[in-house]
């Protein structure tokens, strides 16, 4: 430890086996920085696929949803929370869509039923005068 002190560049040199320690301590340098470059390479890698695995799920969903499948669901519980809120937002929209599109069916068919009634209830109370006064 002497040495690096001793020296105004930072480094020194000192024969080690027949070896120069500075060729060991850059080599030993290079190496550790390439481990630790290709592992966090590897751990940014992981986090990101594990990340957009359930956007991706959630995208297809929607693409299903959006080619008019409406009775799908997507899982509400998710390892992340903002997804589980996400799917229980989904679900319940999807829940009150299917909802309206049932209530709108259905004033579709209680209009369609009073348009069909309507002429004939103006007819039957004619017949139905003509029916009475037969009887008397």
């Amino acid at each position: 430890m002497e040495n690096l002190f001793e020296h105004s560049s930072g480094y020194w040199t000192e024969d080690i086996e027949g070896n120069k320690s500075l060729m060991l301590i850059r080599n030993t340098t290079i190496t550790l920085f390439a481990i630790m470059v290709t592992l966090m390479i590897l751990f940014t890698s992981a986090m990101t696929i594990r990340t957009n695995r359930p956007i991706l799920a959630l995208v297809k969903f929607i693409k299903e949803v959006g080619n008019g499948n409406l009775n799908l669901r997507l899982k509400r519980k998710s390892t992340y929370e903002e997804f589980s809120v996400l799917n229980r937002g989904i679900n319940d929209m999807l829940d009150k869509i299917n909802e309206l599109t049932e209530e709108s069916v259905k004033r579709q068919l209680l209009q369609k039923e009073a348009e069909y009634d309507a002429p004939q209830s103006k007819m039957d109370p004619h017949f139905l005068y003509a029916a009475d006064q037969s009887d008397y």
